[in-house]
């Protein structure tokens, strides 16, 4: 009966938290993306860990502890370089994971090659 007593005062007076340092990467122009996972990110700013997303899109108001990289909409840029992919040579459903890796792969390059970018990359 001791024990979980013992227990219980222990983690009453145990009271340090971490806090973390968390990179959010949502370089896809799509403006649901963003909001939908922007309540999570207001929620562990709000909690104390240091939040930076990077997407075209910013914070309407700032929120303390969540920092905005904001790359540009890279959509144009991307569906420019999709029109070289012959679409006669693909099955649908090959085409439509070719397609998803080609875009992902593609947002990807442009967002880490941003000058902001690779400063934070290289402060790590």
């Amino acid at each position: 009966m001791k024990w979980p007593l013992i227990f219980c005062c222990l983690m009453i007076t145990c009271t340090e938290v971490e806090m973390a340092n968390i990179l959010a990467l949502l370089p896809l122009p799509l403006y649901s993306h963003t909001s939908n996972f922007m309540p999570i990110f207001k929620a562990l700013a709000s909690r104390g860990h240091n939040v930076t997303m990077v997407s075209p899109f910013p914070q309407k108001t700032p929120v303390p502890n969540l920092t905005d990289i904001v790359v540009s909409n890279n959509w144009v840029e991307i569906s420019r370089n999709m029109a070289t992919i012959d679409l006669t040579k693909v099955s649908e459903r090959f085409f439509q994971l070719a397609v998803l890796w080609y875009v992902a792969n593609g947002l990807t390059e442009i967002t880490l090659s941003n000058g902001i970018i690779q400063k934070l990359i290289r402060e790590l």
